[in-house]
């Protein structure tokens, strides 16, 4: 049976929080989630296991945010914003990552993904991150 691609938003979802079966490995409730927008949760803490399906990533004002994991070679867009305790995220290497931006996270120390295999990045955006040594990434900019 062939599923159709799921798209999500979840915005002011101040209760969100992962469930215990989310945390343990290969647990995948989404398995065809192709976009997953999360906006204003103030108590979410961590994304666990995010599926390999998933293409598009925005999260924006989660300031409790630390940890963002999951093998996402698929990503194409990613967008996160006004996540200050988020840490470096452990996604893979990304190399279908076309469209990256950063906005507010203060204390993200690295990129996600191995800079070498970003070679189908077309845009970056990152401000306002004063941990970041961004010198790695212009070196793999075309």
């Amino acid at each position: 049976m062939i599923q159709s691609p799921i798209n999500l938003q979840v915005e002011h979802g101040n209760d969100l929080t992962p469930t215990s079966g989310s945390e343990k490995p290969g647990n995948n409730y989404l398995p065809c989630l192709d976009t997953l927008f999360i906006m204003g949760s103030d108590k979410l803490a961590m994304l666990r296991n995010l599926p390999p399906s998933l293409k598009n990533l925005s999260i924006y004002h989660c300031p409790e945010l630390r940890s963002i994991s999951g093998n996402l070679d698929q990503l194409v867009d990613v967008s996160i914003g006004g996540c200050n305790k988020l840490d470096s995220p452990d996604w893979g290497n990304l190399p279908a990552l076309e469209d990256f931006g950063l906005l507010n996270c203060k204390r993200l120390t690295s990129l996600p993904g191995n800079l070498g295999n970003y070679s189908a990045l077309r845009r970056v955006l990152v401000k306002y991150c004063p941990a970041i040594n961004m010198k790695p990434l212009y070196k793999h900019l075309p």
